[in-house]
């Protein structure tokens, strides 16, 4: 008996019935196969101050005002990620690997001149990449449009190259800086 935080990775539970997860608990991911309920623990991808997430975008996502988004581990983040409404948002890629999918814009920020967006992608640990080699499209990794700012600290961007491929950064508007 126990809770699902209990279990050890790669546990097996076998019983005629189903355990009963929390909907709250994202810990644990089922499959099931000839009846046999296969448990498996799920590591977070992305912290934001105590509060971690189980994927890159929820993580994003809770960040409403100003926050860093730590990447725990590698992780995948598929088409677009708006960033607006005056968020003020660093993603520090902790050494790790975001691979970019889809065919759109990998990040785009948008603000207004009374609500500015700010996003600022470092790397404390070294090592750390967006990898958009694997986009479908020939989109940008970072467009930067109305009253928005980027801040490259650190880390690496790799895209396509050629004419499948579009530039890393693209300032949009006149309102737009990188720096």
């Amino acid at each position: 008996s126990g809770t699902v935080k209990d279990l050890v990775e790669g546990a097996r539970i076998i019983s005629s019935s189903k355990l009963t997860i929390p909907s709250s608990d994202q810990t644990a991911m089922e499959s099931v196969a000839n009846n046999i309920y296969t448990y498996t623990y799920r590591s977070p991808i992305a912290q934001v101050g105590s509060t971690t997430y189980y994927s890159l975008k929820d993580a994003i996502a809770a960040v409403t005002v100003m926050g860093t988004v730590k990447v725990l581990q590698d992780t995948t983040l598929d088409n677009i990620t708006n960033i607006n409404n005056g968020v003020d948002l660093t993603i520090d890629l902790n050494g790790k690997t975001v691979s970019a999918t889809g065919a759109q814009n990998v990040f785009t920020l948008s603000g207004t001149e009374s609500a500015a967006v700010s996003l600022t992608i470092k790397d404390s640990v070294g090592g750390g990449k967006i990898d958009a080699s694997g986009k479908t499209g020939g989109n940008t990794i970072v467009a930067v449009r109305d009253y928005a700012t980027f801040n490259w600290e650190g880390g690496k961007l790799t895209g396509k190259t050629g004419s499948a491929g579009g530039p890393a950064v693209r300032l949009e508007k006149a309102t737009s800086e990188f720096n």
